[in-house]
């Protein structure tokens, strides 16, 4: 395995991470048992990976419990997880991240992300406001944020965010549209979500037929 320096800190994050939101046994993904998920959680880290990505809306907190209970006692693990903004305050957030802590049992998230950003600023100002007194505690290591474009980074960039996590495939290439270069140009680590376009370059289905009918029916195959 392959690892790069993350964060302010000089973590070393392994290259390939392993995302968790299939964890979530919800209607997207269908039914998962936890024991098959904390064993691919175990192969990951003997396979070197140490930099696991969750969220509490994956399965309403169940992908958090899962990677949490499978990391007990795994101090080299890396965790980062998520929070939506949509309608929240500052003390909203920090409610959501301190449950985050609780279910996965830790005394500190290594990388707290923005989920999605909104058009709304007072919103946006009250996540920064929220995700900087989270640092400040020892709560959060380091700020991120998925799905940032080009103008939520030229007007969010100031912030002190080490990370911005967007989607990238063969198949799914917005990233090159600018963003990847708006992110490298802040020194931002970039995230890859959704290499493998939900599992449809997996090489395991032989046609759209033999994918799980929610799936299917979502945007990236339904058109």
């Amino acid at each position: 395995m392959k690892y790069v320096k993350f964060g302010p800190d000089s973590l070393q994050a392994s290259r390939l991470a392993l995302g968790t939101w299939t964890f979530a046994g919800d209607s997207l993904w269908s039914a998962s048992d936890e024991n098959e998920c904390i064993d691919v959680i175990h192969a990951a880290l003997d396979a070197g990976v140490n930099l696991f990505d969750t969220a509490p809306n994956y399965g309403s907190g169940r992908s958090e419990q899962i990677l949490g209970k499978a990391l007990r006692g795994r101090s080299e693990a890396l965790i980062s997880t998520k929070c939506k903004i949509d309608g929240k305050t500052s003390q909203d957030i920090v409610g959501i991240v301190e449950s985050s802590l609780l279910r996965m049992k830790r005394d500190r998230i290594d990388l707290m992300q923005i989920h999605w950003p909104t058009d709304n600023q007072r919103e946006m100002d009250e996540a920064f406001h929220a995700m900087n007194l989270l640092k400040d505690s020892g709560k959060v290591r380091s700020i991120g944020v998925c799905n940032f474009g080009v103008g939520d980074l030229a007007m969010y960039g100031h912030q002190p965010i080490v990370s911005n996590q967007i989607p990238y495939s063969l198949m799914w290439r917005v990233a090159e549209q600018g963003i990847a270069d708006a992110s490298k140009a802040l020194n931002l680590s970039i995230i890859a979500y959704s290499p493998l376009q939900q599992g449809l370059l997996s090489g395991a289905y032989a046609s759209l037929d033999d994918f799980p009918a929610n799936r299917k029916h979502t945007r990236h195959f339904s058109s």
